[in-house]
């Protein structure tokens, strides 16, 4: 696991985190505000990470049933486990997204490492902007 000490996420830092300090305005300019809030009734977004895993099957089958969708984070190394869940979670309509390769404390890698995590997940960074 990486080096926890250090890290912080100032709330005036261009790459503001809503879970930290509920900042929703980034200060960088040409960020677009983050979503925080719909204001559609009976709005219900769901997010899951660390898939895809056995027990995602039933967990399908209760959103089918409930016509709903979610978005899905999945770790790379979790689909090679669980590669049918995963195809499935596709078929079903849901968002999947990447999760990295292995679920490692990124700030705590070397850049090589870091890289490693996001190559083999098929990650796009940014404008292909990677920190060296």
């Amino acid at each position: 696991m990486g080096d926890f000490s250090g890290v912080n996420y100032p709330e005036n830092d261009a790459d503001c985190w809503w879970t930290y300090s509920k900042c929703v305005n980034p200060n960088l300019q040409g960020l677009p505000k983050d979503v925080s809030d719909v204001p559609e009734p009976r709005t219900l977004a769901y997010g899951f990470d660390d898939g895809p895993n056995c027990s995602h099957n039933a967990f399908y089958d209760y959103l089918m049933d409930q016509g709903q969708k979610a978005t899905m984070f999945y770790i790379g190394s979790n689909v090679m486990d669980w590669p049918l869940e995963a195809q499935r979670a596709v078929s079903d309509g849901h968002e999947v997204c990447v999760h990295t390769w292995s679920h490692r404390y990124m700030t705590g890698l070397t850049s090589r490492d870091a890289f490693a995590e996001l190559y083999y997940s098929s990650y796009s960074p940014p404008f292909n902007a990677l920190i060296a």
